[in-house]
């Protein structure tokens, strides 16, 4: 399949002990970064839900446990929640059973289940690194999605001046006469359709096991026709979706001798023993499917990784080095520079796990100061949310007065763990401190917490996931003070000595820590919580629009990158 062997396919496990983003350790990667960056070849981006899971779209689990509530029925609600069918079977009875007596269309007990209360979503850190990477790649590059949203083409508007052209498969011959190489327009397949929140359906409406049927050969010869002559990258997609799956097999053959067929992995599950187990899977499906896998620790590393990508397609020479990412762009190098320049932004010396004595105590200042501008933007939306024209959500806010007025907030900075003297880095963050208190002796704020799923942690969680996560906090001991919080990943960018222009600095990002804006009060309602209780302990995120926690998200994060640049 490749003269270089998937070092994971033997021991998955090194994965978790070597650095994930490496291009000796990960030669696909390598292999990839030279085919974009020397290669003349068309790219095909094969995308699907995985890339709008930190925009709020559900999974497919998801959307079928939100049709099941669309149906009205109680005893065939209840059945649907237990059904245990095939995805695409379950589809088809969730449809008919959302429709008995409702006066909807199919699309739209689809499209209320996919938004919520039909808002538009923005596009999350993924699909803005996928948009980034096709923008740098120009007329070389179009894009394939499962997906039924639009958020590539929001995500692409930020990046390119062209416009996209959207098609589906009634328009199949359209696109089958596209050039490879094309100028002034990024084409985007919708091969199951286009559902937008308040739009008709665009194009079939392919999700049930009908649908599929239906209109699964058109799909899966239109994917075969992209893996032949072009390098294709899947992306947030699941290889059990007969789709993608089938086109991979039927061109084996041919893809076997030159495999430009790669896809992008985040090792999950519950526990460690469970991620390794899916590498180890990933590893099994590539001689079966010809298809090369670049594993990640993480969502945020995956995004990085794409990230990335564009600066080494921008700057080829200063990032590959020679060809061993020796470069001094190379991600590597720039973490580690940059992890160290934010340590010593907030007084760590060279040697330090954290600020001590008088460094502490300003971190601790610098903190509360970045605390008090976020409060004022909260009781400005409380305000405006009190003046709203809609009479639901004053009401609403009235019965949460107290609580609103009595909430308080802490903000806690958390940075990527240095390595130890002589030792590798560890996949963890640690807290650096707090604008509650501080503390004088290093073993008080001794906090490190893994970068995994399961982490008890919700800022390990939410650097996991690479988006910010708005949630209760486990309970803990009666006196425990912190209730929720909002978790929000960072990014900063030119923390290195690299000199770029204005354009390729804004490929230079890394993502060195987590700044969580915690509140005595519950983000959402516990269950079992009664109305009076609620009313009296629910935090101001609980009446929060997405784009009102969006704007506070963004304010603690201008704070905290100042903060870090000095």
């Amino acid at each position: 399949m490749s003269q270089q062997e998937n070092p994971f396919k033997a021991e998955p496990d090194l994965l978790f002990r070597d650095p994930g983003f490496s291009l000796t350790a990960q030669p696909y990667l390598r292999e990839l970064l030279e085919d974009l960056t020397a290669s003349s070849e068309g790219i095909t981006f094969v995308i699907g839900a995985g890339t709008s899971l930190d925009a709020g779209l559900p999974t497919w689990a998801g959307l079928l446990a939100n049709m099941a509530s669309l149906v009205q029925d109680p005893r065939w609600r209840k059945a649907a929640l237990r059904d245990t069918a095939e995805p695409a079977r379950r589809a088809e009875y969730l449809g008919y059973l959302a429709l008995e007596d409702s006066d909807s269309e199919h699309y739209q007990i689809v499209r209320q289940a996919l938004y919520s209360r039909n808002v538009r979503p923005a596009p999350g850190p993924l699909a803005d690194a996928v948009a980034r990477l096709i923008a740098t790649l120009g007329g070389r590059a179009r894009v394939v999605t499962t997906n039924f949203d639009t958020l590539i083409e929001a995500a692409l508007a930020r990046y390119n001046s062209t416009p996209t052209v959207q098609y589906t498969l009634e328009n199949r011959a359209e696109w089958a006469g596209l050039p490879d190489i094309h100028e002034g327009q990024v084409p985007i397949m919708h091969i199951h359709g286009i559902l937008e929140p308040n739009r008709a359906l665009r194009g079939p409406l392919i999700l049930t096991e009908s649908e599929f049927l239906a209109y699964g050969p058109d799909a899966r010869a239109l994917i075969a026709d992209e893996l032949r002559g072009r390098v294709t990258i899947f992306i947030g997609v699941s290889l059990t979706d007969p789709n993608l799956v089938g086109p991979l097999f039927d061109t084996r053959d041919e893809n076997i001798r030159k495999c430009n067929a790669y896809t992008l992995s985040v090792a999950s599950g519950a526990d460690p023993e469970e991620r390794a187990y899916s590498v180890k899977k990933a590893c099994i499906l590539e001689p079966v499917l010809a298809v090369k896998t670049i594993h990640a620790k993480s969502f945020t590393q995956q995004t990085q990784m794409l990230l990335d990508m564009s600066l080494a397609m921008r700057r080829p020479t200063e990032y590959l080095g020679a060809g061993d990412g020796s470069g001094k762009l190379h991600y590597g190098s720039r973490f580690v520079e940059g992890l160290e320049r934010c340590y010593a932004a907030i007084g760590c010396q060279p040697e330090d796990p954290l600020p001590q004595g008088e460094a502490a105590l300003t971190l601790s200042k610098s903190l509360r100061a970045a605390l008090s501008e976020a409060q004022k933007l909260i009781a400005a939306k409380i305000q405006d949310l009190r003046h709203s024209n809609d009479g639901d959500l004053k009401r609403h806010v009235a019965l949460l007065a107290a609580s609103l007025e009595s909430e308080r907030f802490g903000l806690f900075l958390w940075l990527r763990a240095r390595a130890e003297y002589g030792a590798k880095r560890p996949y963890a963050i640690r807290l650096m401190g707090s604008s509650t208190y501080t503390h004088h002796e290093i073993w008080s704020l001794d906090r490190e917490a893994d970068i995994a799923p399961e982490s008890r942690h919700t800022a390990a969680r939410a650097l996991y996931y690479g988006n910010s996560l708005v949630q209760n906090l486990p309970r803990g001991a009666e006196w425990q003070l912190w209730n929720g919080c909002s978790a929000i990943p960072f990014t900063v960018t030119g923390l290195h000595d690299v000199e770029l222009d204005q354009f390729d600095a804004a490929f230079d990002t890394i993502m060195p820590g987590v700044v969580t804006l915690n509140t005595t009060k519950y983000v959402s309602r516990p269950k079992g919580m009664e109305d009076d209780e609620w009313h009296m302990n629910a935090s101001a995120f609980s009446v929060f629009s997405a784009k009102d926690i969006r704007d506070i998200n963004q304010n603690v994060v201008s704070s905290i990158q100042e903060l870090i640049r000095g």
